[in-house]
């Protein structure tokens, strides 16, 4: 009798590995905790300004102020079905 090979048992399909994995791919796009998709001049243009003292701090700030207001504006913004299948749009 033959033993049978199966070649998928070489493959680690862990959750740990995973998880590592796509923290790998995320991290390796991080500069200084800021995503780096950008342009070569987005990037010469954001040098120069995180060069000013304090920008950084301010624009988190801003951000971590105006985006649950955005958030809460989209989730406003929704259609509701009735039993009689008539939608109702809020905006």
């Amino acid at each position: 009798m033959q033993k049978t090979f199966n070649p998928t048992d070489s493959i680690d399909v862990g959750f740990d590995s995973f998880l590592k994995s796509k923290q790998d791919v995320h991290d390796a796009n991080l500069e200084g905790g800021i995503p780096n998709y950008a342009f070569a001049s987005d990037y010469a243009i954001r040098k120069k300004i995180m060069a000013i003292p304090g920008v950084f701090p301010f624009f988190k700030a801003v951000t971590n102020t105006l985006v649950p207001f955005m958030k809460q504006e989209i989730n406003m913004g929704v259609c509701v079905s009735d039993p009689s299948n008539t939608q109702i749009c809020i905006t």
